[in-house]
């Protein structure tokens, strides 16, 4: 397997955003909400707590269904159990999302906590991020190959392969 890089995954988490704050502005006319809330970001908790669970059901749905969110999707990385190579469980990927919202939730901490959550796969030589330790998740990276093709037979100048061709003898 080949890990995501983390700018890949930043800006895959980027287009995410965007997705969520598209689906997400539909619901605002029936919260009242004015430009100058959005602006300011003073939303009302009923809304916050609605792009709350839509962000949990949309991380956690794509990812256990299929590996991938949108985002992902556009930037060729998936989320795969990091034994076996296959789509997390429910539970797993409702770990990754748990963690990251508890992180961020923190009052006066949380994008100092949701930074050492992302942040540590920086340091991490399967750049996995805490979330991803707790759930036992990687990314990958799907463009690139998990392993070098191997070197075509070497031929001597009957035609014969080499080694293979005298016995292994060497």
């Amino acid at each position: 397997m080949v890990y995501a890089s983390p700018g890949r995954r930043l800006l895959g988490f980027i287009i995410d955003l965007f997705v969520l704050a598209a689906v997400s502005a539909l619901a605002l006319p029936f919260f009242d909400v004015t430009l100058e809330q959005l602006r300011t970001g003073d939303l009302p908790p009923g809304w916050q707590l609605l792009y709350t669970v839509l962000f949990g059901v949309y991380q956690v749905g794509f990812v256990a269904w299929r590996g991938q969110t949108p985002g992902k999707i556009a930037l060729r990385i998936k989320v795969v159990d990091d034994t076996r190579g296959q789509v997390p469980s429910l539970g797993y990927a409702a770990i990754r999302w748990v963690i990251v919202a508890a992180a961020s939730s923190l009052p006066g901490l949380g994008l100092i906590a949701t930074a050492v959550v992302y942040g540590w796969l920086l340091v991490n030589p399967r750049r996995q991020g805490v979330h991803d330790i707790a759930a036992r998740t990687v990314v990958i990276d799907l463009l690139l190959p998990t392993a070098p093709p191997p070197d075509p037979p070497r031929r001597d100048e009957d035609g014969e392969e080499g080694e293979a061709a005298n016995g292994g003898a060497g």
